[in-house]
């Protein structure tokens, strides 16, 4: 017997990471802080340490809590995850999976058409104007799910809460 991937996973090219900035001060496309971790990071790890052989409270409750206190929303409303990529994933496989239909600037952030891709949905790219999302062409695109980067990767270039 023969165990293949679906064939749809066809359309995923491999995914080149970023190399290491030669610049001691890091790499803002690889989210690295010229600054450093903040002080705090250490302590609350050094406090977490003795809690580190017990699995965490799989669903965040305690952080929920405070996002959801500082942010003026129910619990419910906050979705965590380990990091963006897990997140993005979800929501690929909730909105999109056999069939659904996703826009995304191009050139795309790579997760977002990656996701896309993974869930056997269709993406639909639109050219970026003056080094941004084209929120207006996207806008024209009957999809389940629009991926707006902001600020957009690769280009860095943003858009403003008002529009």
């Amino acid at each position: 017997m023969t165990v293949r991937a679906r064939p749809w996973l066809d359309r995923v090219h491999p995914y080149e990471p970023g190399r290491p900035s030669p610049n001691p001060d890091g790499s803002m496309a690889s989210n690295e802080s010229p600054i450093g971790a903040s002080p705090n990071v250490a302590t609350a790890i050094s406090a977490a340490l003795s809690g580190a052989h017990r699995y965490p409270d799989p669903l965040a409750n305690e952080l929920r809590k405070e996002l959801a206190s500082r942010q003026g929303v129910h619990p419910d409303q906050i979705l965590v995850g380990n990091g963006s990529d897990e997140l993005i994933y979800l929501l690929a496989w909730a909105f999109l999976a056999h069939g659904g239909r996703a826009v995304c600037a191009d050139p795309p952030y790579r997760i977002d058409e990656i996701s896309t891709f993974v869930v056997d949905a269709r993406l639909i790219k639109v050219p970026l104007k003056d080094w941004a999302h084209d929120l207006d062409a996207m806008s024209q695109v009957e999809a389940d799910v629009a991926y707006i980067v902001n600020p957009h990767n690769p280009t860095g270039t943003a858009h403003s809460e008002s529009r």
